[in-house]
């Protein structure tokens, strides 16, 4: 299995192309490549060392550029001042350098926004620089075809990543495994003295609860509640400790509590402390 030596997230390393990748026509000499997240271009020069340009771009829009050479010597220690011409326009800053044998190459890569791709595309050469000194010159001939196609394998991928986004978020509020990380008997015993731990807090309480009497005659305020938590995390009982000024404001704090209020199992019963604001929008 041939290895992009690119990494769009996080440090740079050489990585094997994902085994599940589709494979892509060679555009304009161009090796257009794909990974889980990240599509990308590369090209091998003749010349001193033959040199290696890789450039890929991820899902998120962030590009990375990754030049190597059999020729050179540089480290994955060592960061290095680079500037990346593009024909009229430059990229200086730091570049990673990438020091591990990769099919006998050592070289650096840098990290840029998305314009670097669009120059990179129109460009027709690419002079690399290390302060004064030209590391390398190379012609990008065809990199505008070759940008297009990574492109269309980039777009392949999000909407890969957004229908499996989707189907997670089908199921999202559906546990893995409702059995798996259950409460032991140690950690029961521990927890004996803890107020039970609420699961759904933010859902318990919505606009469409407000009793429309209240509603209309605009009331509001804040009831406080006891609540009775079984073993298996049910709400057995509730009782208003203060009051929000308004008995119908009350009841349906209870109401509502004892009708969405789930809590972790903590394999004995409790009590749980806790407030209800009724606050008209404003």
């Amino acid at each position: 299995m041939r290895a992009i030596c690119l990494a769009l997230a996080g440090t740079l390393l050489a990585v094997p192309e994902t085994a599940a990748a589709r494979s892509w026509p060679e555009t304009a000499g161009w090796t257009v490549f794909e990974g889980d997240d990240h599509c990308g271009v590369t090209m091998e020069y003749e010349g001193k060392g033959s040199s290696e340009l890789s450039v890929g771009v991820n899902v998120d829009g962030g590009v990375i550029a990754l030049l190597t050479n059999t020729g050179w010597s540089t480290s994955e220690t060592e960061s290095y001042e680079i500037s990346w011409v593009l024909g009229d326009r430059e990229y200086t800053g730091t570049s990673k350098g990438f020091g591990k044998s990769y099919e006998m190459r050592k070289g650096f890569g840098g990290k840029f926004g998305p314009e670097f791709l669009d120059d990179f595309a129109k460009a027709s050469s690419l002079h690399v620089y290390r302060g004064e000194m030209l590391i390398d010159q190379l012609s990008l001939s065809g990199s505008g075809a070759a940008t297009a196609m990574a492109r269309r394998c980039l777009q392949t991928i999000k909407t890969r990543l957004a229908a499996e986004e989707k189907e997670r978020q089908r199921f999202s509020h559906i546990a893995d495994d409702p059995f798996a990380g259950g409460p032991t008997a140690e950690e029961s015993a521990k927890r004996a003295g803890e107020p039970p731990r609420p699961l759904n807090l933010s859902s318990w309480g919505q606009m469409s609860d407000y009793p429309a009497r209240a509603m209309r005659e605009e009331r509001e305020g804040t009831a406080h509640y006891l609540l009775t938590v079984s073993a298996a995390g049910r709400v057995t009982d509730c009782r208003v400790t203060k009051s929000s000024g308004h008995a119908d404001l009350d009841a349906e704090t209870c109401a509502v509590v004892l009708r969405r209020a789930r809590f972790e199992p903590g394999g004995v019963e409790g009590q749980y402390e806790g407030e209800m604001k009724w606050a008209l929008p404003r």
